[in-house]
């Protein structure tokens, strides 16, 4: 018994030492074949420091665990200053018996930590992740094409950052704190690929708009893979988005080089609001899980057809909400009677071709109803045909969705119809008015407040001709911190417009510009005035100034102005300016242009010349 304690010592002895002495022996065998695969068969530069190379049997007996810090893969040509990838911790595992015979290395499982991925198209169609050379590729050069073989069975990623940027659609999506776990046996043709993927922010951009914001994500998913028919079949799934779950039915498929075949249907798994509430931009707050909601969904939808550098796939969605409701608990009004009935298809799946038809939408915020519709037929040119019907208490929508550091009061009226075609030459019949009385704004970004603002306002357009387009602004006034500002404004047409405005008041530049500010300059100061003008841009452009009827005096003070054009700025301490159609008569005008002082009195003719003139000559005098 004694001699079997001691040989069972020497061998377990002689086992650690052999696993100890194995990653030592074989680590230069290993970066030899790295390097050179490297060499041979990646189209980037890829940098890491020799010295961030490890070899380990323990971790994850009985294969090896080759580990690489601090590695970047960086593109060639296009894509010279874009970082394709960046692992802070690149983790592989190796087939040990693979690496003791020499002939091929076995990659069985991969772990990144912390990546930092950004993949990319151009509108050429170039990606910058096409950065491997096929083995035909590398056999043409006489490259050895056997050294690794990619047997894996397992990979993992944890907190990842994922950017993917289509400028061929246009499309882009963002995950950050992206966990994602995978299985399957890619040794084999045909297998299950199970995978488990989570994300904390999840965003997806289209043609500029962004349609997912920041959400939340979570998918579970086991696919049936055909490598051999490279087809891909949707069997046990689950993918949540923030609190909405759904599943897809289908199969995706890449029967050649270019194309890629979709036949996938999805359908939303519960049918409680309060689900796809958490959608919607600023709802899933801290405070969301607090949401009180009732009402009923259904959502379902397809996604069938080819997709290649010409095509994309057909598209529909079906989405119903049935007398929905939500209510936050620290408000005191809710949100009732929701109802929308909407259908989006698209079979083409050209842009341009997709149809979209709200039939109802409905909304009591509190006890102020909403009421449209709207059916859009293609996007260039639009088919349009819709009403919006809105009487709001604005105050009152405060006390149902909370909006931080932002007061609105007021009494909104809105109603207004639109059908037609609507395009670069044509707008639909439209007519439309609007009416708000004793509103009210401030804001933590415009602190200034706007006060007892009304405005009362129509749009008609009665023939669907551009030039015909009326807008009619009756009244507006408002005070802006106590400063009154009141006038009317009328126009007519679109590229020959004609105008009739008559505004007075007092604007404070330095409140306004907190307001509206200006990208790229500074203005300051006080105009008080009463200005009315009427004519059209046409006899403007012609330097017909004669015709246009212009009258009223303008009193500045402490007016200045800097801009990038103008670093040294310019300041108008005091000046009065007097209008009429032919010029403008300006008295005791004092200022500084940088540090120069100046002073002015006099005439301006054909001033609309100076300020309005695109093709004509423009000659101004003063004296």
């Amino acid at each position: 018994m004694r001699k079997f304690w001691i040989g069972l010592l020497i061998f377990l002895v002689v086992l650690v030492a052999g696993i100890a002495l194995t990653p030592i022996l074989f680590k230069d065998k290993i970066k030899q074949a790295l390097d050179k695969q490297l060499a041979e068969r990646v189209d980037a530069k890829v940098q890491y420091d020799p010295n961030n190379v490890s070899l380990s049997l323990f971790s994850s007996f009985p294969d090896l665990a080759l580990g690489i810090d601090e590695l970047r893969v960086i593109g060639q040509d296009s894509f010279a200053r874009d970082t394709l990838a960046y692992l802070p911790s690149f983790r592989v595992g190796l087939d040990l018996m693979s690496v003791v015979s020499g002939d091929q290395i076995k990659i069985k499982s991969i772990v990144l930590d912390r990546p930092d991925i950004s993949a990319k198209v151009l509108k050429s169609g170039k990606a910058n992740w096409d950065v491997m050379l096929s083995d035909s590729a590398a056999a043409a050069k006489g490259q050895d094409t056997t050294a690794l073989n990619l047997a894996i069975s397992k990979w993992e990623v944890t907190d990842g950052h994922v950017r993917y940027e289509d400028r061929t659609l246009p499309f882009s999506m963002e995950l950050r704190g992206l966990n994602h776990t995978g299985s399957g046996d890619f040794a084999s043709n045909i297998f299950d690929l199970v995978s488990e993927t989570t994300a904390d922010q999840f965003s997806m951009t289209y043609d500029g708009t962004e349609y997912v914001s920041k959400k939340k994500l979570a998918a579970d998913v086991t696919m049936a893979m055909d490598l051999g028919k490279m087809l891909f079949t949707f069997k046990d799934n689950k993918v949540q988005l923030n609190d909405f779950p759904a599943t897809f039915q289908g199969s995706i498929g890449l029967p050649n080089a270019t194309d890629i075949t979709y036949d996938l249907t999805f359908k939303a798994l519960e049918t409680d609001f309060k689900n796809i509430l958490s959608l919607v931009p600023g709802v899933y707050t801290a405070q969301f899980k607090d949401v009180e909601a009732g009402g009923k969904v259904a959502f379902d939808g397809y996604f069938k057809g080819v997709q290649n550098d010409v095509k994309m796939p057909g598209y529909g969605v079906n989405l119903q909400i049935n007398n929905g409701t939500f209510h936050y608990p620290q408000l005191p009004q809710a949100a009732k009677n929701i109802n929308v009935n909407m259908v989006v298809d698209n079979p083409s799946g050209f842009t341009n071709n997709v149809k979209v038809n709200v039939k109802q939408f409905h909304l009591d915020l509190g006890a102020n109803p909403i009421d449209g519709n709207v059916a859009i037929d293609g996007l260039e040119p639009m088919k349009v045909d819709g009403r919006v019907k809105a009487n709001v208490d604005l105050a009152e929508m405060m006390k149902v969705y909370p909006v931080q550091d932002l007061a609105l009061r007021g009494k909104l009226f809105v109603d207004g119809t639109a059908k037609g075609t609507y395009s670069s030459t044509q707008m639909p019949v439209v007519q439309a008015k609007m009416n708000l009385t004793n509103g009210y704004v401030k804001s933590k970004q415009f602190p200034a407040p706007i006060e007892n603002l009304v405005v009362t306002g129509t749009v008609l357009n009665p023939t669907g001709q551009l030039n015909d387009t009326r807008v009619d602004i009756s009244n507006f006034r408002m005070l802006l911190e106590g400063e009154p500002l009141e006038g009317r404004v009328a126009t007519q047409g679109v590229d020959k417009l004609r105008f009739d405005a008559d505004v007075k008041g007092v604007v404070d530049l330095t409140k306004l510009t907190k307001i509206f500010p200006l990208e790229g300059m500074t203005v300051t100061g006080r105009l008080n005035g009463n200005v009315a003008a009427k004519g059209n841009m046409a006899d403007i452009e012609a330097g017909r100034y004669q015709t246009v009827v212009a009258s009223g005096t303008v009193n500045a003070q402490n007016i200045t102005y800097k801009s990038a054009d103008l670093p040294q700025g310019m300041k108008v301490t005091k000046a009065t300016a007097t209008f009429n159609n032919n010029q403008i008569t300006l008295q005791n005008m004092s200022g500084f242009v940088g540090s120069s002082d100046i002073a002015a009195s006099g005439t301006i003719s054909n001033y609309m010349g100076i300020c309005l003139c695109q093709a004509s000559p423009c000659v101004a005098t003063s004296r």
